[in-house]
């Protein structure tokens, strides 16, 4: 499996440890996974187009979700990235809340 990451943080001393880390777990990255990251660079607004999309698309889908059924689920809808914790209403149908199911 391919696995890539990146790390943004406006602190100098985070990126500077993390790097540590990183040379100290790490003796040599993978060369399909520098190649690929470098690809992916390179399309970034395709990328981030197509990921925007999705997360469109599943926004749209949750908010119809929830808008259905609106006697058993609330939820805070994300003002941005892509989780939103939708959560069971007391007495929805469902017989408890969330918490209870938990």
């Amino acid at each position: 499996a391919l696995r890539l990451g990146w790390l943004e943080s406006r602190s100098p001393a985070v990126i500077q440890r993390v790097a540590q880390l990183k040379d100290y777990t790490t003796i040599c990255p993978p060369a399909p996974s520098e190649v690929l990251g470098a690809v992916a660079l390179r399309a970034q607004p395709a990328l981030l187009e197509r990921s925007r999309a999705i997360a469109a698309e599943g926004l749209a889908a949750a908010r119809a979700t929830v808008a259905k059924h609106p006697a058993a689920l609330e939820w805070s809808e994300p003002a941005a990235g892509t989780f939103a914790f939708v959560g069971l209403k007391g007495g929805g149908g469902g017989g408890g809340s969330s918490e209870a199911y938990c």
